[in-house]
């Protein structure tokens, strides 16, 4: 018989690592990106790239949104542009209430209401359902948004995988930090704290 536990494997720590470097910079280690002067659409890429063989996660506090903030993921290994969120094979969740999905703009996509500054966003990739998903904790949320698991649909994952993604639009600050590496734990915790609060 099968041990009844489950081993999830750490991966290496998420670091931005390849950013619009007329307009962002990173620190903390790469663990922070940010805006250096206010313009239009920006992006950051998170190495090292999510594996395709099982469920990736990963934590993001959102410091600033500025003029809009996009988390999601974006396929391939080629060298990216400024509006990566319209790349095909691009799916994320915007802070103004709007969903990316495979590049096209999808408004308010399974309830999605949106983040602002200061949110706490967990997001989990799972291969094998083809989907990405997001929780967040929010002051300012509607308590149904709050505990709320949101769900874009991905289809199958590129050969290459896909990379963790940010769009900044720098009309005003913009900052975001890699929190740790959350593990099912991370998960189950704010499942736990749902169903506390509710």
């Amino acid at each position: 018989a099968g041990s009844p536990h489950q081993v999830y494997i750490l991966p290496p720590p998420l670091r931005f690592k390849w950013f619009s470097h007329s307009s962002l910079a990173v620190k903390k280690e790469g663990r922070v990106l940010y805006n250096t002067e206010l313009t239009d659409h920006r992006y950051g890429i998170a190495w090292p790239p999510l594996p395709n063989d099982r469920t990736s996660m990963w934590r993001i506090k959102v410091h600033g949104v500025g003029g809009g903030c996009s988390l999601g993921v974006v396929g391939g290994d080629h060298e990216l542009h400024d509006s990566v969120y319209q790349e095909p094979s691009a799916f994320a969740f915007q802070s103004h209430s709007l969903c990316w999905v495979a590049g096209k703009r999808v408004p308010a996509m399974d309830g999605w209401v949106g983040f602002s500054d200061g949110d706490d966003v967990l997001l989990r990739l799972d291969p094998d359902q083809q989907t990405l998903q997001l929780r967040f904790r929010s002051r300012r949320a509607a308590r149904r948004a709050k505990h709320r698991i949101f769900t874009i649909h991905t289809g199958a994952c590129p050969p290459e995988g896909f990379r963790p993604m940010v769009s900044l639009r720098c009309f005003g600050k913009c900052k975001v930090e890699l929190l740790g590496e959350p593990t099912p734990a991370h998960w189950a915790a704010r499942d736990a704290e749902d169903a506390r609060d509710r």
